[in-house]
């Protein structure tokens, strides 16, 4: 999608921008300092975005990371 419509690739950036903000609000352990990495991320991708730079290894390594992100937390909650 980021190749063919830059705009829908930014408005999924923002997106997870405010699920990851919901998710800090909501208290899924909102002093992890994973939270400023992911933030800082997808800054990054926003701007490779608009700078046209070849975002491909940065949406994946996001998603990799936003993914593990949450299963921790999940697991966290669980116990």
């Amino acid at each position: 999608m980021r190749e063919k419509d830059r705009d829908g690739a930014q408005r999924l950036l923002a997106t997870a921008r405010h699920e990851l903000e919901r998710a800090k609000a909501l208290g899924y352990e909102g002093n992890d300092r994973e939270y400023a990495a992911l933030q800082k991320d997808i800054s990054n991708l926003e701007a490779q975005l608009k700078s046209k730079e070849d975002t491909t290894s940065a949406f994946a390594r996001l998603k990799e990371r936003i993914a593990a992100f949450f299963k921790r937390q999940s697991e966290s909650e669980r116990r």
